[in-house]
């Protein structure tokens, strides 16, 4: 929906229901015979929580403005556009399923032009109460994202939140994360050099907060097909302080949030 105040900008108000069948094993070895997946044992589940089985009813309701003008920069180093999403899901076994919890979820971010290059800024937050399914948590882990095209998160492909730099596990039902990145396009629609800071955090009423965690670093961003792919160092702005070596990471890169 474009309410004539600019033709790139767009307003998108959307509810859905989706029924899911929560029918997971998880391993990394299969039985020779049948060549069926062999679970993995729950001893295995130090940081992460056990995945649930059982059906799941969701209606969700989303508001999503986009500013964003088409350009052939877009999908490595976007020099403008911005945008909002504010998401709410609710889920009650009353009425469908084995899982009851409403969670709530806005993302926002902006595209701000410095001459050529470009300052970039992200800020996303979640909550949930009640009971969703195990393997739906908040939180920071060291599992890597994955974005296709520059473009993420979406329903099918749920968002890791990995500050690049920091690796560890830190589970709640709040969250918070967010990048800073100072983006330096060194071959039009191909590489940029980038300057990049996340913070992240998540937490529960129930357990004492953490403090946030804070990283910084550089890194190497390559425009291949339909991924960008990119590779850097990082690591803690405390360990930067303590002259500790920085992680080396490589990943899919994240452009716009969408």
């Amino acid at each position: 929906m474009n309410f004539g105040e600019s033709p790139s900008s767009n307003h998108n108000l959307s509810l859905r229901a989706s029924f899911i069948n929560h029918n997971i094993t998880v391993g990394n070895k299969t039985d020779k015979k049948t060549g069926e997946l062999i679970p993995l044992d729950t001893s295995k589940y130090v940081n992460l929580p056990i995945p649930e089985q059982g059906k799941e009813g969701l209606v969700s309701l989303s508001y999503l403005w986009s500013n964003k003008r088409p350009h052939a920069w877009n999908s490595l180093h976007p020099t403008q556009g911005y945008g909002v999403l504010a998401e709410v899901n609710y889920a009650n076994k009353n009425l469908f399923g084995n899982f009851s919890y409403t969670r709530f979820k806005t993302d926002m971010y902006a595209n701000i032009p410095i001459g050529k290059t470009a300052l970039y800024f992200r800020l996303k937050t979640m909550m949930y109460s009640g009971q969703p399914p195990a393997q739906d948590f908040l939180g920071l882990t060291d599992d890597e994202p994955i974005y296709i095209s520059g473009i993420g998160p979406s329903e099918f492909l749920p968002e890791n939140h990995n500050p690049r730099g920091w690796s560890g596990h830190r589970l709640g039902d709040k969250l918070i994360y967010g990048s800073l990145e100072y983006r330096l396009p060194i071959a039009p629609k191909a590489a940029s050099v980038n300057l990049i800071s996340d913070f992240g955090n998540a937490w529960s009423a129930d357990k004492e907060k953490e403090k946030m965690v804070v990283t910084g670093g550089y890194e190497l961003r390559i425009a291949f097909g339909p991924f960008v792919l990119s590779g850097g160092d990082a690591q803690t702005v405390d360990d930067w302080k303590n002259n500790k070596k920085p992680l080396r990471y490589y990943r899919l890169a994240l452009t716009n949030p969408f």
